[in-house]
């Protein structure tokens, strides 16, 4: 059923025109037009763990993407179109609302714990009621509110849809923003797991390079240094490395990303046409120049 619900997707975004990468683990597909998507889909949008969550926000950050969640359920409801939710900090939505927000239509409900909201543009109301020749006393006693809640919502900012509708009717028109999904929490970087990847840590981290680790994807090591970024297969097993080199080169290819794997020892110089940095290499770098300008040389061989 997801493996469906994932060919079907990125079928319909490749007929818009979108660019789309095949990846594993916490990202199931990466889109690119205009922008770049960094997709997870599930059945249930409660069955996404803090671990995916975590893993997916650090790879949209180093990448510039805007990670999100399509999902046809939460535990107790279904996930209606124009509906947004949030889990661990990520958007989660409908199929549909998904292609009408990568269509340019924005959703404009949002479901919270305390229930569903939306966003008032307090600047509209206080517009409006400019041009009507009205005073905050009239507009709240023609909606049936008190002066302090008409107040709240000339400020603007989150309040309940019902009251809303009442205000757009007396209004006679939209006061309610769209949400822009690309905007998600803060989170901290991940970091290494085995005894390679932490002495690489060390190592990259002296150089003062921006890095992370990536636990579960294509990809499993990410940096960034202003507009160039980079991802890599980072691991000591040339076997690990080459399970996703593939998908790795093409998701590369795709988003127009410097790619490398990064290894102990071997004596590659390129595997599935990726580039090769071996850990003596690393050893013999004293700063980032050295390192990004090792990596350019990797890519004109």
């Amino acid at each position: 059923m997801r493996e469906k619900a994932i060919s079907r997707i990125r079928k319909n975004l490749d007929s818009m025109g979108f660019i789309t990468s095949e990846c594993t683990g916490c990202i199931d597909i990466i889109s690119q037009k205009k922008e770049t998507y960094f997709i997870k889909v599930l059945k249930n949008l409660d069955s996404l763990t803090a671990s995916e969550a975590s893993n997916l926000k650090v790879a949209s950050y180093f990448i510039s993407a805007t990670p999100i969640v399509i999902a046809d359920k939460t535990r107790t409801d279904s996930i209606k179109g124009g509906v947004v939710h949030e889990r661990f900090g990520i958007s989660g939505i409908s199929e549909k609302t998904f292609f009408d927000y990568a269509d340019g239509i924005l959703p404009h409900i949002a479901s919270a714990k305390s229930g569903k909201f939306v966003v008032v543009d307090g600047k509209r109301i206080l517009k409006r009621l400019n041009e009507m020749g009205i005073g905050i006393g009239t507009f709240a006693e023609e909606v049936g509110i008190s002066k302090h809640t008409a107040r709240r919502y000339i400020e603007g900012g989150r309040h309940s849809i019902e009251l809303c509708l009442r205000i757009e009717k007396f209004l006679g028109i939209n006061i309610v923003r769209g949400f822009n999904l690309e905007s998600y929490s803060a989170f901290d970087s991940l970091g290494p797991t085995s005894v390679f990847e932490k002495y690489l840590s060390r190592k990259i981290n002296s150089m003062n390079i921006n890095f992370s680790f990536i636990h579960r994807s294509a990809f499993n090591f990410v940096m960034k240094d202003g507009n160039k970024r980079t991802i890599a297969r980072v691991s000591d097993n040339i076997t690990f490395i080459k399970r996703n080199t593939m998908l790795l080169k093409n998701i590369s290819d795709n988003l127009g990303l410097e790619s490398i794997v990064i290894t102990k020892q071997t004596r590659y110089d390129k595997i599935d046409g990726l580039p090769v940095m071996r850990l003596k290499d690393i050893n013999n770098m004293k700063s980032k120049n050295d390192f990004y300008s090792f990596i350019e040389s990797l890519n004109l061989n």
